[in-house]
């Protein structure tokens, strides 16, 4: 009898049902982007939240698979000393939205239905080359 109930015991525990005095490893939220790289994702309650710098260019991947309404709204807030363009591109490769300029220390959101599921690519450029500072939120409705 102590043998079955030591075997349904460590049965239990292998399958993660019995106790331990080690919590359990947690997954970390990871995002693997278009270029393969592993970037750990925000912890802010939205689909997705990030932060770059970069120079003349800033891209920002994220993916949607479905939300209530479709509807995707984006945010994103310009932290730098120059302008930037804008320019939202669904999985299919179509252009959401192109040319809106973005100045130094304000906040932008577009709204719009999304219809493709799948990755959604942000593009954030300025004409000299100057470095970009930037901030976005996507929140799925």
């Amino acid at each position: 009898m102590k043998k079955a109930i030591l075997v349904g015991t460590l049965a239990l525990s292998a399958l993660g049902f019995g106790s331990s005095a080690e919590a359990a490893p947690q997954k970390a939220n990871l995002d693997i982007n278009k270029n393969g790289n592993i970037s750990t994702m925000s912890s802010c309650n939205v689909l997705y939240c990030d932060s770059k710098s970069g120079s003349g260019r800033v891209y920002y991947d994220f993916r949607y698979f479905g939300s209530e309404d479709s509807t995707l709204r984006i945010n994103v807030q310009n932290s730098g000393k120059k302008a930037f363009t804008l320019r939202i591109t669904n999985p299919d490769g179509f252009v959401m939205t192109s040319g809106l300029t973005v100045t130094p220390g304000e906040n932008l959101t577009i709204s719009f239905v999304a219809n493709s599921y799948g990755l959604y690519q942000i593009r954030l450029d300025n004409d000299d080359g100057s470095n970009i500072s930037s901030s976005v939120r996507v929140r799925a409705l």
